[in-house]
């Protein structure tokens, strides 16, 4: 029978107050801007884009919902992100 290891991430209190901190300011950025502008995005779902107004980080998925709301509401989608699709009507 093969033992298995199992790793476990420890964080210090401290540690995980800064990273609560720094999740909660991001929140923030996103949600006070009025013009997300994310790069284009790329095949990697879990990597991070940084908007060019705010400065806040959202994974691909944020960035594909944020811009399907955009466009359900009126807008173009590709002024929010340039390679993002259009839903067929």
């Amino acid at each position: 029978m093969t033992k298995r290891t199992v790793f476990k991430a420890r964080l210090s209190g401290e540690q995980f107050k800064a990273l609560w901190q720094e999740a909660q300011e991001n929140i923030a950025r996103l949600r006070a801007c009025h013009g997300h502008r994310f790069p284009p995005l790329e095949a990697d779902w879990q990597k991070k884009y940084r908007c060019e107004a705010c400065g806040g980080e959202a994974k691909a998925e944020y960035v594909a919902s944020y811009c399907e709301g955009f466009a359900a509401a009126g807008g173009d989608p590709r002024t929010i992100c340039a390679n993002i699709q259009e839903r067929p009507a």
